[in-house]
């Protein structure tokens, strides 16, 4: 059938007329300054991140502040957690056996990155009482949200893997320190 021929050799056909004479050509493609100046504005916006937003902070953030919330199983993957918020960011300090990890949280809706652990994270108040942080580990596909619900003294955790869908939750309880 002269069809199906015609229609596998389009894509030789197209490589060898424009693709292998561009790459044998003696000539630099001639400049796109229009295209230039694009791609440096999309280079100077992907480095500067999004503009930074006004972070309105719910009550419950002053009363969770400090405060130590321990888990009630081992299975948490953490023994226990710490929220202290300052102006634009947040300390996430975590113990998962190894001892106490403090890492930044940025909650100005820019990621901030660890000095030591290879993450970036953000964080939102999503209601008065819902704190969900965003994870990405630098270098690697793993990235997920962490979501915490706090009411009263307790603390409802859920952990989403965007990668593989895992889902994992647990329940930490304050701490009478």
């Amino acid at each position: 059938d002269v069809y199906k021929r015609q229609r596998h050799s389009w894509p030789e056909e197209l490589t060898a007329e424009y693709v292998v004479s561009a790459v044998l050509s003696d000539h630099p493609l001639p400049a796109n300054l229009e295209a230039q100046g694009r791609l440096a504005a999309a280079v100077e916006r992907a480095r500067s991140g999004p503009e930074p937003a006004i972070v309105d902070m719910p009550e419950i953030a002053a009363t969770i502040d400090g405060a130590r919330y321990d888990f009630r199983h081992a299975d948490s993957g953490a023994n226990w957690f710490v929220f202290r918020f300052h102006d634009g960011s947040a300390v996430f300090t975590t113990d998962e056996g190894n001892g106490p990890t403090d890492v930044q949280v940025g909650l100005d809706g820019r990621f901030m990155t660890d000095k030591v652990q290879p993450i970036a994270l953000r964080g939102t108040w999503q209601g008065d009482d819902t704190f969900v942080v965003e994870y990405q580990m630098i270098g690697q596909v793993e990235r997920g949200t962490v979501e915490f619900i706090f009411e009263d003294d307790v603390a409802h955790v859920t952990t989403r893997e965007a990668a593989t869908g895992t889902i994992q939750s647990a329940i930490a309880d304050r701490s009478a320190d």
